[in-house]
């Protein structure tokens, strides 16, 4: 890699600059670029926003950041064949709701080794859903499983008798 492109960011970095600022310009957010990063083996670009209507951005749930995130993916696969698999973060929402999911996990995985009683979380999203799978796999005598049809699915966390969690 040149010089030049360290510091003006990567031809792909670029295009997904562009594609980006297009997009939230046609919706009406202005959102100033804060930088990627790696996260869970996709390229994370976060964004800031500082008006009032963050929350119409980000949508209950992260739902509107989610759609935009999945519109913005189409629009590079097509324009530019990239298969960036881009996740977008507006003000740390998506960081902060991890940290959140992996503490609700942690307590559901605490209280079934307490009291060998299965929890059942609140329905998910795919992506929530692998947080708390992931998070939980790596307790000894506890085991995931989800429950459910469609896109929102309940998690089952139960007392598994043997370590890998059988």
């Amino acid at each position: 890699m040149s010089l030049l492109q360290k510091l003006m960011g990567t031809d792909e970095d670029s295009k997904i600059k562009k594609t980006v600022k297009s997009v939230f310009k046609q919706i009406g957010f202005d959102v100033k670029f804060e930088g990627f990063d790696e996260y869970h083996n996709r390229k994370r670009l976060n964004l800031s926003y500082e008006k009032d209507d963050v929350n119409v951005l980000v949508g209950k749930n992260g739902k509107n950041i989610m759609a935009l995130e999945f519109l913005i993916n189409i629009m590079l696969k097509n324009r530019y064949s990239l298969e960036s698999h881009l996740m977008l973060d507006v003000n740390q929402y998506r960081k902060n709701k991890d940290v959140f999911l992996k503490d609700i996990a942690l307590k559901a995985g605490e209280e079934v080794l307490k009291t060998r009683k299965d929890v059942i979380l609140k329905p998910l999203n795919p992506y929530e859903r692998k947080i708390v799978h992931t998070t939980l796999k790596k307790i000894k005598y506890v085991r995931t499983k989800s429950l459910g049809k469609g896109e929102l699915k309940k998690i089952l966390v139960s007392y598994a008798h043997d370590e890998q969690g059988i």
